[in-house]
């Protein structure tokens, strides 16, 4: 089988789940599409420009940022919802079946989270296998006789072999539930990424042992202007967290100024893609063109960043490094 998995932080790790699948004699390859502390909107980043056609499964995990993103307000539950079924219906629509994975957090074991609730959910109503990490590692802890807690490294990374065992077992899960039919969820949008260091003049390319990507530069006084077809709403940004400092204008119908500060920023890194929702109505009605630009000191946030109690000297440099946005238009 080859499995597409559009995953968070835990899916990155070479000896965690994702490893575990690779390890899986039902198995032959899995492409990650893996990125840290972002929630769901990765989903419709990824499944835009995803072909189905080669991939036996999508695998879905990211219900555990989608918690912590819904606890600070922002992103929605419906929107966790919309971006989760556009995926489900991309890849059926290729004949590639999904998968809905809830990783469980350590902090999260006391209560039932609204993300696993959303992929609980949409599961059983799409006849979608499903698997609860949180269930496993109740079940895996009471087996071995070890606590929740000595089951994690961190509040949302379980121990490394504990993840790889987990990776196995959804291999089988998939192997056994091969001739499952499920239901198409309908979808009244298409998303789109728009490349935005294709419309800049000041760009960088960052680069890690993973990942490449070209950014557009934007600090005072720059500005980057798009051609948009009318009736498109810009429910994402893709960025450079790492060398990021500042909020994001676009100015939509309803201006939107976004805060994409960071607590990562402070981190002696290169590139960390981060990618976060925009939560408002940020629709572009009329006009040809959008603008966007780093935000002046006096412009009023619309939306705070899910890291708002983190925050820099005011006469730190403001800068953004972005990537992407990511579009949502009427079919």
């Amino acid at each position: 089988m080859n499995i597409c998995l559009i995953g968070t932080s835990n899916s990155i790790y070479k000896d965690g789940y994702a490893g575990g699948l690779e390890q899986s004699p039902y198995i032959s390859h899995v492409a990650r599409n893996s990125i840290g502390a972002s929630p769901s909107i990765i989903i419709p980043y990824f499944a835009s420009q995803i072909d189905f056609f080669q991939f036996d499964w999508l695998i879905l995990e990211t219900a555990i940022n989608d918690r912590n993103y819904y606890k600070y307000g922002s992103i929605t539950k419906k929107q966790i919802r919309e971006f989760i079924e556009y995926g489900i219906a991309r890849a059926l629509e290729k004949g590639c079946l999904p998968f809905l994975f809830i990783m469980p957090s350590r902090k999260a074991f006391d209560k039932e989270t609204i993300s696993g609730l959303i992929y609980k959910k949409i599961a059983n109503e799409l006849n979608i296998p499903i698997l609860s990490g949180f269930e496993y590692i109740q079940q895996y802890a009471k087996q071995n006789n070890i606590t929740i807690a000595d089951c994690f490294i961190a509040d949302f990374h379980i121990q490394k072999p504990i993840a790889c065992e987990l990776g196995l077992k959804i291999a089988e899960i998939l192997n056994e539930k091969r001739d499952i039919k499920p239901l198409t969820p309908v979808y009244k949008y298409h998303y789109e990424v728009i490349d935005l260091a294709f419309y800049s003049r000041k760009t960088i390319h960052r680069k890690t042992s993973m990942l490449q990507c070209e950014f557009a530069c934007l600090e005072s006084n720059d500005q980057i202007s798009i051609p948009i077809k009318p009736n498109i709403s810009i429910v994402g940004i893709a960025y450079n967290a790492a060398k990021t400092v500042g909020s994001l204008y676009i100015n939509s119908d309803q201006p939107v100024v976004k805060d994409l500060t960071t607590r990562y920023v402070s981190q002696d890194k290169a590139l960390l893609l981060f990618m976060v929702p925009i939560t408002g109505n940020c629709l572009v009605h009329q006009s040809n063109q959008l603008f966007i630009s780093l935000a002046a000191t006096e412009q009023v946030e619309t939306e705070s960043s899910r890291f708002e109690s983190f925050s820099f000297p005011e006469t730190a440099q403001k800068r953004l490094e972005i990537q992407a946005l990511i579009i949502k238009k009427p079919i």
